[in-house]
């Protein structure tokens, strides 16, 4: 058996990705998992513990899979210790978790697999290594692209184009990858 706890709710309907994770509920629930909602946001309960109150006790323990948005290391890990207090393991630990989502701690792993890649903090970094790389390129922050707003926010032909990008991805995350 495996558990799923989902943050889907009654809105999924707004965006694609809630729509996805409402399907990726109703397909665990199809499929038998015993599902438990979880709040986006901690906020509402004001602890991991809080937010897993209802669900009950697993014993023998069973796998986990959490369905929803990309959460930070410090949710992911309250949510992991939670969830194991009640008896579900979800299949990344949060050392795991946090090695999958930071490009600097998984690329090692990778490089012999995967296009070159230069991780950049600054619109100067990202233009030497889309120099060093050849263009064209593709620009994501550190744990995710903006493919959903189109290609042109992501692939770069040339260092205007590059520019453009980089200075709208260093809104909000605070590195970028650039990648061949």
């Amino acid at each position: 058996m495996i558990v799923a706890l989902s943050e889907a709710t009654p809105d999924y309907h707004e965006t694609f990705s809630r729509r996805e994770l409402h399907a990726m509920t109703e397909t665990a629930r199809m499929l038998g998992c015993p599902v438990h909602t979880i709040p986006r946001s901690l906020e509402v309960c004001e602890t991991a513990k809080n937010a897993l109150a209802y669900v009950p006790f697993y014993n023998p323990p069973t796998a986990g899979v959490w369905i929803g948005f990309i959460p930070t290391q410090e949710r992911y890990t309250a949510i992991y210790d939670a969830a194991f207090a009640k008896g579900i393991r979800l299949l990344n630990t949060p050392q795991q978790h946090q090695t999958v989502m930071e490009f600097h701690r998984y690329y090692p792993l990778l490089r012999d697999l995967t296009p070159e890649s230069a991780i950049c903090e600054t619109v100067d970094d990202c233009i030497e290594a889309g120099g060093h790389l050849g263009f064209p390129v593709f620009v994501r922050g550190t744990v995710k692209s903006n493919k959903d707003q189109g290609w042109e926010a992501c692939v770069a032909n040339n260092r205007i184009e590059l520019e453009h990008i980089v200075k709208a991805l260093l809104i909000h995350p605070p590195s970028l990858l650039i990648e061949k």
